[in-house]
């Protein structure tokens, strides 16, 4: 329990966690994954997908659910 809290108060000070800008955690936001695979193509990797909707789906996400303000 000790350790826990411990963990949960670190976070918070280094804010290691929290809802993205839509206030629901969990959920993956395209724009953000669009950004990584543009640099990715920029560096010349060769990609699978270039399409950030094939890698993710927010399908099983509640989208009610978010961390108090």
């Amino acid at each position: 329990m000790e350790q826990g809290t411990y963990g949960v108060e670190t976070m918070n000070e280094l804010g290691l966690h929290g809802n993205g800008p839509d206030s629901t955690i969990g959920n993956m936001e395209e724009s953000r994954i669009q950004g990584v695979i543009d640099k990715m193509l920029a560096a010349g990797m060769d990609l699978a997908t270039t399409d950030a909707n094939d890698l993710f789906t927010n399908e099983f996400i509640d989208m009610s659910i978010g961390f108090a303000e």
